[in-house]
C-alpha cells in the first residue's frame, strides 16, 4: 500500500467524521473513486457518518465489486435507508449485485413504509423452535452467534412468536431440559405496521433492551434493537427517549459480558 494511501485510510479510521465531511464536499464521482481505495471495513465506517442521500450519490459512482463488498459491512438497515433515497430503476441494479444472505433481508426491510417499525427492524435475529432441549440451543447459538440477541425468540412450527428466554436461564436450565419449559409466554412486541412513535413509547423497554417484530399474523419477522431509539428523532417524546436511552446502555453493557459468557458455554457444549 503506498503512503499515500496509507495516510488517508489511518485519517479515516481515527477521524472518521471529519473524513465523511470532507468527502461531502466534493463532486460524488472524486468521494467514489477516493472511498473505494481503502478497504471495504473502511469504507463502511465512513459511509456510516453520512447522511443517507449523500451515500445514495455515492452507490450510483462506485463499481460493482466494491458495491457488493461494502455491502457486507454496512448494517442491514442503514443500507435499507440508503437505498429508499434512489428511485427503482436506480434501485434495482444495486440490489442484483448483493450477495444473498444481505439481499433476502434487505428485499424484507423495503417492503414496508419508511418510518414503520418494520423498516427499522433487523430481520436477521437468531429465533429458536419450541422443541427443542437447552443443550441444542446452545449449540445453535454457537453456529449463529453473530446474529444473536440477549434474548432468543422462540417460534412454533408455523413461524408464530410464541415466547423468549434470556441466557441466565438458559445456562442456569440443565441441557436435557426442553425449552419449552423455561420460556416465557406472550412476550412484549411490536408490530410490523407500527409507526415508530409506537417504538418509543412501548412500555416494552422498560424490561428489554431489543423487542420481537410480528406481522399481522403473529410470525416473527425481526427485532428491534436498542440503537434504533438512538437515532430516531427526539422531538416526538425527548424527556422519555432520554430515560429510556439510560436504561437500554445498561442493558447493553449486561449483553455485552453476558454474550462473552454464553460464547464460552457454547464452546464447551
Amino acid at each position: 500500500m503506498k503512503t499515500d494511501q496509507l495516510l488517508a485510510n489511518t485519517f479515516y479510521l481515527t477521524h472518521p467524521k471529519e473524513a465523511a465531511r470532507l468527502l461531502e464536499t466534493m463532486p460524488p464521482a472524486d468521494a467514489a473513486a477516493l472511498i473505494e481505495q481503502a478497504p471495504p471495513q473502511t469504507s463502511a465506517i465512513l459511509l456510516r457518518h453520512m447522511p443517507s442521500f449523500s451515500v445514495a450519490k455515492l452507490l450510483t459512482h462506485f463499481s460493482e465489486p466494491c458495491i457488493t463488498k461494502l455491502s457486507t459491512h454496512m448494517p442491514i438497515d442503514t443500507l435499507s435507508r440508503v437505498l429508499r433515497c434512489l428511485d427503482a430503476e436506480k434501485r434495482e441494479p444495486i440490489c442484483q449485485l448483493l450477495v444473498p444472505e444481505i439481499a433476502k433481508p434487505l428485499n424484507q426491510l423495503l417492503q414496508y413504509p419508511e418510518g414503520s417499525v418494520g423498516a427499522l427492524m433487523d430481520p436477521r435475529v437468531l429465533v429458536l423452535p419450541l422443541d427443542i432441549s437447552v443443550a441444542e440451543a446452545l449449540k445453535r447459538f454457537k453456529l449463529h452467534s453473530q446474529h444473536a440477541l440477549a434474548y432468543i425468540y422462540i417460534i412454533d412450527t408455523d413461524h408464530t412468536l410464541v415466547g423468549v428466554v434470556n441466557f441466565r436461564e438458559l445456562m442456569l436450565a440443565k441441557p436435557s431440559t426442553e425449552l419449552v419449559q423455561i420460556i416465557k409466554l406472550k412476550p412484549s412486541h411490536l408490530k410490523a405496521s407500527d409507526s415508530q412513535s409506537v417504538i418509543i413509547t412501548h412500555p416494552g423497554w422498560q424490561r428489554f433492551h431489543a423487542l420481537p417484530v410480528v406481522d399481522a399474523s403473529g410470525v416473527f419477522v425481526g427485532a428491534i434493537r436498542y440503537k434504533v431509539l438512538r437515532r430516531l428523532d427526539q422531538s416526538d417524546a425527548p424527556e422519555k427517549l432520554n430515560v429510556l436511552a439510560g436504561l437500554i446502555t445498561l442493558g447493553e453493557l449486561y449483553w455485552i459480558g453476558m454474550a462473552g459468557l454464553l460464547s464460552e458455554v457454547a464452546e464447551k457444549s
